[in-house]
């Protein structure tokens, strides 16, 4: 479970820091759609966001949700995303208001598709490592038709680094980077994605502070 809960860092958001007008709460509810926060003051060009995850592991059937709000950069609204590796399927859908610490609908998953698109992918996941390579591959389905690997760091005061290859959508690859240090820590999540399994050529980068509040419950 433990690398189900790094899988998650991979859910896409900017988050807030002070010194503009729009305000918005900022939460994380570990299970159920809502919850309630402080009010932050939000940076050019966010408006304020709920973010929604479904993580799942397929050897033991558990499913785990993580539910967010916080300021999002606002062409990353309305948007449905997922990543899936070996064993973990993770979904993420975000929604979002643009008044005054306004209350975000709750974010909508698309529908599941099986059915395979002819991509094929590498799949493996490390920790304590930011590079994993094997011949596993698994076939992708659906509108995940671009290969990911995803490396997370988080330093500081707590050191972590895994990796993690699958197949994933492209609205996951074209969010932009956005780096959040809270607490001493500081979390980078790099994705890197192709739609050629042999070359991985386009990079992006993200980071949020949901890292930081799962390694509460993770150590």
């Amino acid at each position: 479970m433990m690398m189900c809960a790094l899988i998650v860092l991979s859910v896409i958001f900017s988050l807030a820091s002070p010194g503009h007008s729009l305000h918005c709460v900022l939460c994380v509810a570990l299970e159920g759609t809502h919850c309630s926060g402080n009010s932050v003051a939000c940076p050019d060009g966010n408006i304020c966001g709920s973010v929604y995850t479904e993580t799942t592991d397929a050897s033991s059937t558990q499913t785990s949700n993580v539910f967010m709000r916080s300021c999002i950069v606002e062409d990353q609204c309305n948007t449905t995303g997922s990543i899936t590796s070996a064993n973990v399927k993770v979904k993420t859908a975000i929604s979002c208001c643009n008044t005054e610490n306004c209350d975000p609908p709750r974010p909508i998953f698309t529908d599941d598709d099986h059915e395979g698109n002819g991509r094929i992918c590498r799949s493996c996941s490390t920790k304590n490592s930011d590079w994993c390579y094997n011949s596993d591959t698994i076939e992708c389905t659906g509108n995940e038709t671009m290969c990911l690997l995803q490396i997370t760091k988080l330093s500081g005061t707590v050191s972590l680094q895994t990796a993690i290859r699958g197949c994933t959508t492209r609205s996951i690859c074209d969010r932009g980077y956005h780096r959040t240090e809270s607490g001493g820590t500081r979390v980078d999540v790099e994705y890197v994605c192709t739609d050629d399994v042999s070359n991985l050529q386009q990079k992006s980068y993200i980071s949020g502070l949901l890292a930081l509040v799962l390694l509460n419950f993770l150590y």
